[in-house]
């Protein structure tokens, strides 16, 4: 890349598109919003004019800005289509009445016209043909060459080593047509369990496990929600930095329309914060990992008042635990009331001293939540949160989170909802099952475990790994020893090719095999470092968006065609031919696509009973001699909501999930939806789950990360300017290089001022005390105890879980190994259709409670602590941090990252915060947070790293006034 592409050249003029113009419909590639956007297309030479009726837009220019029919130059390119060049506008549509209405839109999505490829641009280092590593440098080679040479060390892998020494670490997000490929080769063929996405270890279990476990779908919400409310509790994001679109025409819409009031959760303001607690919401600054107590404390303070919504909690509140040996499971809220009332940690006073946050503001925050009226009415509460509440805490935030709203009455009713804001898109189509019976490790008394991809990859055991669009090293926690390994594993192995010659080519890399080594494939749309520019043998180039046609979902399960408008670089190619030639090249069935329709069309039965249910689509274009993919087309940029259902004849989307006032028509199709059961929470009665979960299990952990003496905390997240860590919107994009050339680190006044630190210097910022989890592969007695549990809804469906299916859908239960136990009673007073799924109410009664031992001794605190799958505290205790600690599984690293200083007190004392992944760090900002997993749900703990800061210099930009600001973020 030149240094040219990152000085950025003001434009004062764009070509506009000629009447003829060819017009695409598509929505952004980026964050979960998923704006609709237009593509006008037109050959080179062949331009409109400013007066209406010589341009495509139909109105007379100059226009307004976002006006719809306003284009920029960041709006445009210079694409390849058959060979010949042609012009692209890509505008946010103006005809929008969902998402971002009237074309309303981000600097990522306005600016996404320039992701396309284009020769002359900073995108010019695209990957565009196979290539294999050759004494340490990349060379070309022929696709046959690259699948042939994948093909025969997988296969030597399969019959020397086992399916789980062949590993894949894939994305989750980019697109249903690729991922239901990939799945099904890695999990459906090969039936490895060595497999994982982006942003997690393994491939088992759901993101947000406490939402699962209180039977809550974590995507159930409509963005008109969070316009709906009197109280919006905003905790672990500020969605304007992030998903920017779902702030300013939903949440704004309900601050400016209806007065709603915002409390926001974080411990940084930033612009969407600020503007909501001058518009009279509360900010909450709390201490980085605390949600659980907080949310527990304002729950035990509605409890305290008698504030719950108590007709809400007699309807849809479960009154009796899915086991009997189950405490995090209430038996009804008079339970959970009692639980939480005797909860030390809930106390107000422990809350502030834990949390950071005033006791006047929790307590105002509680009685902002549910608190009635003079009249007697309730407020309309929903709680929206994000990954800094769920990768600090896994499960215990996101089942305290779940709790609090429940007893407020939210979960099921419009404006009153409990759900994700959503990171990337919902691009994950499973096309197939983890393979569970593969994998080595098991819970303790129960079912296998997932592998832990990171651990297992450190541990030896993979010995072929395909990694697809994600950088892996810096996008995982503790990640410099991550680096370690692949660099001992790969380059740093005896065995290196020095030739391309196919046959030379494999015995080598076999012989690297043999020897302790690992083979290494990268498959990516730019050269990723260090997984292809350092460690991979083999970089094949994909094709991405607006290469090809295909569909995803956004965070309210709005489906949209996205559609190609030109051509991939080079002979680059989407990922579900790359895998489907591999497949084929293997001898699989089930490949045999001619497009990514087809595809499409193919996952529509593995996706029949989720949340994005487009099977009817499918059917009805079927009815009516059409292929899927142009059905979808036809719904434009408003698509349609999923799971979709065929009723009265035509087709209709689903607004929210669990809606109590939803009303359906007279199915149609040979696969309808039971509507009945979207109007319920998803567990075996329908009704959801309070959930009692303890400090104990985490607080432990949490106090080892806790700072001490110089040591501040470490934390990171997205800012609203780009958002993908090098993905082609921070480092090809000049204006934004100009804007951000460099990482930082926000940092308090009074921080800074005991460092010697002021805004523009150069920062170092370690530690040395980095725990990481390892070993656990050896089949001792120890290894069987130390490796966590799951929640009880967990499956293995493998983006999210689909509790809904596995109740009501005895096949899928089949095919999917899911285990699912009873649930509620028989006496309770509503109907139950899902009961009846299983024979009835009566065939699920519970077995009578067994007579407490009156004679036993009362047993401590964390002994009455017990799993979510009802294992004892003397069972649990192995998995503890600290017992982890005592038995050697946890390892102590170091590592560090460069940034520049932004002294700001928009951030907490205390508190510092980062990019969470910018290639420019000088080391990655996540190699900081432990890798120790969450020991219910396996999942990360990325928000949660301290390290110590020091200055080390001046960077280029403390004196310059052309390239970054240290202006804070709470300029409103």
């Amino acid at each position: 890349m030149s240094s040219d592409d990152l000085i950025h050249i003001e434009k004062d003029n764009v070509p506009l598109p000629p009447k003829n113009a060819e017009v695409f419909t598509t929505a952004c590639d980026y964050c979960i919003t998923g704006c609709g956007y237009k593509v006008f297309r037109w050959p080179v030479g062949n331009d409109g004019d400013i007066d209406a009726s010589s341009n495509a837009f139909g109105v007379d220019f100059p226009a307004p800005i976002l006006s719809g029919a306003w284009a920029s130059p960041n709006q445009h390119n210079i694409v390849s289509v058959d060979g010949k060049a042609h012009n692209v506008l890509v505008v946010a549509d103006k005809d929008s009445t969902v998402v971002n209405v009237k074309g309303d839109h981000s600097i990522r999505g306005g600016t996404i016209a320039k992701k396309c490829y284009n020769p002359d641009s900073a995108t010019r280092d695209r990957l565009q043909y196979p290539m294999l590593r050759v004494n340490g440098e990349l060379q070309r080679i022929s696709w046959d060459d690259a699948i042939d040479i994948m093909a025969e060390l997988s296969q030597h892998v399969l019959d020397e080593y086992g399916r789980s020494a062949w590993a894949m670490k894939m994305y989750s997000y980019q697109y249903w047509e690729n991922t239901h490929a990939l799945t099904k080769l890695a999990l459906g063929r090969m039936r490895t369990p060595a497999w994982a996405v982006h942003d997690q270890p393994t491939g088992h279990g759901p993101d947000t496990p406490g939402m699962a476990d209180a039977g809550i779908d974590n995507f159930s919400a409509s963005y008109e929600d969070w316009s709906l409310a009197d109280v919006l509790f905003m905790s672990g994001t500020d969605p304007f930095e992030s998903k920017t679109i779902v702030y300013t025409e939903w949440i704004l819409k309900g601050i400016r329309e209806r007065g709603m009031k915002v409390i926001a959760v974080v411990p940084r303001k930033t612009t969407g914060v600020a503007y909501a607690e001058k518009m009279g919401g509360l900010y909450l600054e709390i201490n980085p990992g605390t949600d659980t107590i907080l949310n527990y404390a304002i729950a035990r303070i509605i409890v305290e008042n008698d504030w719950q919504d108590k007709e809400f909690v007699n309807k849809w509140i479960n009154n009796r635990a899915e086991i009997e040996n189950e405490v995090f499971q209430a038996d009804g809220y008079e339970d959970f009331k009692k639980w939480i009332l005797d909860n030390k940690h809930a106390e107000l006073a422990n809350a502030e001293n834990i949390t950071g946050i005033p006791a006047e503001k929790i307590t105002l925050a509680a009685q902002w939540l549910a608190k009635p009226n003079a009249d007697g009415s309730r407020p309309k509460a929903s709680f929206g949160f994000e990954k800094g509440l769920y990768w600090s805490n896994n499960y215990l935030n996101t089942a305290s989170i779940s709790a609090l709203g429940l007893i407020c009455g939210a979960g099921n009713r419009p404006g009153q909802v409990i759900s994700r804001f959503g990171g990337h898109q919902r691009g994950m189509m499973p096309g197939g099952r983890y393979p569970e019976e593969e994998a080595p490790e098991k819970f303790p008394g129960w079912r296998k475990q997932g592998i832990d991809l990171d651990r297992w990859v450190e541990d030896g055991r993979a010995k072929f790994t395909w990694v697809i669009g994600t950088t892996w090293t810096h996008a995982m926690v503790a990640s410099k020893h991550l680096i370690d390994t692949f660099e001992k594993l790969t380059r740093g192995n005896a065995h290196q090719v020095t030739s391309t010659n196919k046959k030379d080519v494999i015995n080598t890399l076999k012989k690297r095999m043999s020897s302790g080594g690992m083979v290494m494939v990268d498959q990516d749309i730019y050269p990723v470092t260090p997984i292809g520019t350092r460690f991979s043998d083999i970089v094949l180039p994909a094709a991405t968006w607006g290469e090809e046609d295909f569909t995803r979902a956004n965070g309210e399960r709005r489906i949209r065609l996205y559609s190609k408008f030109y051509d991939a670089p080079g002979e680059a190619l989407p990922d579900w031919k790359i895998a489907a030639k591999f497949a084929k090249r293997m001898g699989f069935s089930g490949f045999d696509w001619k497009d990514s329709n087809e595809v499409f069309e193919d996952a529509a039965f593995y996706n029949r009973n989720r949340r994005t249910s487009y099977l009817a689509l499918v059917e009805y274009a079927k009815k009516y001699d059409k292929r899927a993919h142009e059905l979808l087309r036809e719904y434009g940029t408003e698509g349609i909501q999923g799971p979709i259902r065929w009723e009265d004849g035509k087709l209709v989307g689903t607004k929210r999930l669990h809606d109590d006032t939803l009303t359906t028509g007279t199915p149609t199709g040979l696969t309808p939806i039971n509507p009945r059961s979207l109007t319920m929470f998803n567990t075996s009665t329908g009704r959801a789950n309070l959930l009692k979960a303890p400090w104990e299990l985490f607080s432990d952990y949490w106090e080892f990360m806790r700072p001490e003496e110089d040591e501040l905390w470490v934390t990171t997240g997205r800012i609203n300017e780009f958002w993908q860590s090098g993905f082609d919107d921070q480092m090809r994009r000049p204006y934004i290089k100009q804007r951000w050339p460099d990482n930082w680190l926000e940092i308090h006044p009074e921080d800074a001022a005991k460092r010697g630190i002021e805004s523009g210097d150069q920062l170092r910022v370690w530690s040395d005390k980095i725990p990481v989890e390892v070993g656990g592969y050896d089949h001792t007695k120890k290894d069987r105890g130390v490796r966590g549990v799951i929640p009880l809804q967990a499956n293995a469906d493998i983006e999210e879980p689909d509790l809904l299916q596995a109740v009501t859908d005895d096949e899928y239960v089949t095919d999917q190994g899911i285990v699912t136990d009873d649930m509620g009673s028989s006496e309770i007073e509503i109907d139950d259709p899902l009961l009846d799924a299983f024979g009835g109410a009566e065939t699920q009664a519970r077995p009578p409670r067994p007579k407490k031992n009156r004679n036993k001794p009362e047993k401590t605190s964390r002994e009455k602590i017990e799993s979510t799958i009802g294992l004892t505290w003397k069972e649990v205790k192995d998995m503890t941090f600290t017992e982890m600690m005592k038995n050697g599984y946890i390892t102590m690293d170091s590592a560090s990252f460069e940034a520049v200083a932004i002294v700001t007190d928009a951030v907490k004392k205390g508190v510092s915060f980062t990019y969470f992944n910018l290639p420019s760090a000088k080391g990655a900002t996540n190699a900081l947070a432990g890798r120790v997993l969450d020991p219910i749900s396996q999942r990360p703990r990325y928000k949660l790293a301290r390290g110590k800061v020091e200055k080390i210099g001046e960077s280029p930009y403390k004196h310059s006034l052309s390239a970054m600001t240290f202006k804070p973020r709470t300029i409103i």
